[in-house]
């Protein structure tokens, strides 16, 4: 890539500057870079970025935030993912042989294609059902399928009602506020 502008603005704290750096290729590839130049704010901020979307595009953009908040969030986020860990593997020594013997309770490949298609709005199209269990097995993709985004629907499916997983379901669901809440912080405090 190749260097085509720059532009300079004020730093966070005022008595220096960062520069946006843009770059692009022969192939219409573009990337901003943004270089923080001031001594003060490199040591005591980091750059955050974040998609918004519009009319379905999404555009990345980029905030300087303090090394703080950033840490808190990061905090909050591993927090997530190890409750999100935690609780699948839970799920799985529970729950998954149950899930793996409904599914093949089915006649055909497209019998439990169209089950849990009629249940889930995401569900893949049947052509794409075929190829994944086509490239790795049908009791593959649904030991796959059993994940942490699915769970809730796949202990629906199963008629499962288990107290513990739903309070694990409403300890993440908390953590996901607190993280909105620091991300709503970033975005009010976050300077440009």
């Amino acid at each position: 890539m190749e260097l085509y502008g720059t532009e300079d603005k004020k730093c966070p704290c005022g008595k220096g500057i960062f520069q946006i750096e843009e770059y692009s290729d022969d192939w219409n590839r573009y990337e901003t870079r943004w270089v923080m130049m001031c001594p003060f704010c490199k040591v005591n901020y980091v750059l955050w970025s974040y998609v918004i979307y519009e009319k379905g595009i999404g555009f990345k953009n980029y905030l300087w935030i303090p090394k703080e908040l950033n840490q808190k969030i990061k905090k909050i986020q591993f927090a997530i993912l190890k409750k999100k860990k935690m609780l699948i593997r839970f799920a799985k020594k529970q729950y998954l042989d149950e899930w793996l013997q409904y599914m093949q309770n089915f006649k055909s490949k497209r019998a439990a294609w169209e089950d849990l298609r009629r249940s889930n709005i995401n569900f893949p199209s049947l052509s794409t059902f075929y190829k994944h269990i086509k490239h790795s097995g049908i009791e593959h993709y649904f030991q796959e399928f059993f994940s942490f985004e699915n769970l809730q629907f796949i202990l629906k499916k199963l008629k499962i009602r288990d107290v513990h997983v739903e309070n694990k379901f409403r300890e993440i669901s908390l953590l996901k506020k607190k993280e909105l809440d620091i991300e709503t912080q970033i975005l009010s405090q976050g300077f440009k």
